[in-house]
């Protein structure tokens, strides 16, 4: 029952578009002791100022994990 709770909560946040594959890179992750292919939680806030980037420290290390993420898959490659 958690895991469903857990799931239920991870596909509205990421949204994926194709629900049945990327349900089966998620359990598969989990079964293997791999991070999930989870969207992050990020607020995200209206810039108003012309000179503020938008950019947040939350941002940048959401930013930093899926570049990094991304890399590493490319060098074992």
């Amino acid at each position: 029952p958690d895991i469903l709770l857990q799931f239920s909560k991870v596909v509205i946040r990421t949204q994926p578009t194709d629900v049945l594959v990327w349900s089966v890179a998620y359990f598969r992750a989990l079964a293997n002791g791999e991070t999930p292919p989870v969207k992050e939680r990020l607020e995200t806030s209206i810039t108003t100022q012309k000179t503020d980037t938008g950019l947040s420290m939350d941002l940048l290390k959401i930013l930093h994990r899926q570049i990094s993420i991304d890399y590493n898959k490319l060098s074992c490659a």
